[in-house]
């Protein structure tokens, strides 16, 4: 899931580029995803990333009407920034957005089943954190192997980096239980 959001960068650099840099151009990764661990253990459901980046939005002196775009689950979030802060964000862009659990999904079932078990989560982090210790070439080939040849570069380094450590996957594992609680699941049409 977090790997989705590794290629923010390399998305916010093309972007600016493309508005031939006459906007600006900000990004605010999710709380507790990080290689270091600043929030010493913290975990942060979905409800906290959105107010954390309602918070960023807030201490922002902004003048001009923001346009807001999440990819996957930053879609929810961003929409929802849309919602409570109406004076500010104007528009809201969703990329693949994930707006609906659909169990209909082998793939969204099984992560289901994964995050909403304290033992299986327990087990996934201990099967990940200790591949931190794995060589850096090590870690980018199993990354390159797992996610493809798709991915550029700054994706592939941030997922060796972020993904390995204990905190990181326990705060994703989190975010994800969070995110199939709140968000509806989709009926079946």
């Amino acid at each position: 899931m977090l790997c989705l959001f590794l290629e923010i960068l390399d998305f916010v650099e093309s972007l600016f580029k493309s508005l031939g840099g006459t906007a600006s151009v900000s990004a605010v990764g999710a709380s507790g995803h990080t290689e270091k661990n600043w929030e010493h253990g913290k975990l942060y459901s979905l409800q906290e990333q959105i107010d954390h980046k309602i918070e960023f939005i807030k201490v922002q002196n902004i003048e001009a009407p923001l346009v807001v775009v999440g990819h996957s689950i930053g879609s929810y979030i961003a929409l929802e920034m849309l919602r409570r802060l109406p004076e500010k964000v104007m528009y809201c862009i969703g990329l693949y957005p994930f707006l609906a659990l659909n169990l209909q999904s082998k793939k969204q079932a099984v992560i289901v089943k994964v995050i909403m078990s304290r033992v299986l989560s327990i087990m996934v982090t201990l099967f990940v954190a200790p591949l931190s210790l794995l060589p850096r070439r090590v870690l980018r080939l199993i990354s390159e192997l797992s996610n493809g040849n798709s991915w550029s570069n700054t994706a592939h380094e941030a997922c060796c980096s972020h993904l390995p450590q204990y905190h990181t996957i326990r705060n994703v594992l989190y975010m994800a239980r969070t995110e199939f609680i709140k968000i509806p699941k989709k009926k079946n049409l």
